[in-house]
């Protein structure tokens, strides 16, 4: 039985087919690979006391509306990760999609939660969390994201947003190696169930493609790299064989990026001891 299509998705459709046909609206990316500088720690308190605190705001009652500079150092820092000049392209909009609309265009109208659009991120302040932003930012690192592929194709759809959820995820990683385990497990877990690979929910889908091929791959960045490199057949046909080889694939995966977790707050926690070394000796 075929599902029945709502009034609310057949104009989100409309607007997004309508939208794409105009110059400079469309989700955009930065059109070449991401290029990670290498991993090193980085013992900074402040830093990971702003982290903190950035977490904290987007989970208060007040309202984030022209706060979207407490988020420029997030935002600069995840754009160097990816070997990337930082920008300013990070937007708080209205939760409402009459004022959304008029303050932030077509991102205010049919964004339900967040959207990258026009080189830009859209994320709404009632929604608004160190996650959402992080995936979102993920969009803008992928070469072959198209706006066109992304509604017309599930499986150009479910490629776009693994993308997304594996640089999220590796971004968590960066944080717990850097010492903010808290935040940084909250972004490097699984937060859709059920993992499944279908075509009515990307966001799983995303999640289950970047969970296959952490089972074999075992480093979230090397997942994202992998996902931000190759294009949706090659990646469906490694997902495919790896399902083949592996019954429990995408358990297997999720076990791995645990298992991650542990072994970089192993690696920071061995750094900082030897930080604090030097620091008593050098008094």
């Amino acid at each position: 039985m075929k599902k029945k299509l709502s009034l609310e998705k057949i104009l989100h459709g409309i607007v997004i087919l309508a939208a794409t046909a105009l110059p400079g609206c469309y989700a955009n990316s930065i059109r070449d690979a991401p290029h990670p500088l290498p991993r090193k720690v980085n013992v900074n308190p402040e830093w990971n006391a702003y982290v903190t605190d950035l977490s904290a705001l987007c989970k208060s009652n007040e309202s984030r509306m022209g706060k979207e500079k407490e988020f420029a150092r997030y935002n600069g820092w995840l754009a160097r990760l990816a070997g990337k000049y930082p920008d300013e392209r990070f937007v708080i909009m209205h939760d409402g999609s009459i004022e959304g609309l008029m303050t932030c265009g077509i991102p205010g109208l049919v964004a339900s939660h967040a959207m990258y659009w026009d080189r830009k991120i859209f994320v709404r302040q009632g929604k608004l969390s160190l996650g959402l932003v992080t995936h979102e930012r993920g969009h803008m690192y992928d070469p072959a994201l198209s706006s066109w592929e992304y509604i017309s194709d599930w499986k150009h759809r479910s490629r776009m947003e693994s993308v997304a959820e594996a640089f999220r995820m590796s971004v968590g990683m960066e944080l717990i190696h850097e010492g903010n385990s808290e935040e940084g497990a909250n972004l490097a877990d699984v937060q859709h169930t059920p993992l499944v690979l279908s075509d009515d929910d990307p966001h799983s889908s995303g999640e289950y493609i970047a969970m296959t091929l952490m089972s074999e791959l075992g480093k979230m960045r090397d997942v994202w790299m992998y996902l931000a490199t190759h294009d949706t057949d090659t990646v469906f046909k490694r997902v495919r064989e790896i399902e083949k080889q592996k019954p429990k694939a995408f358990e297997e995966g999720v076990q791995r990026m645990y298992q991650e977790r542990t072994m970089v707050a192993a690696e920071f926690k061995h750094h900082y001891q030897q930080f604090l070394l030097i620091s008593h000796a050098g008094r």
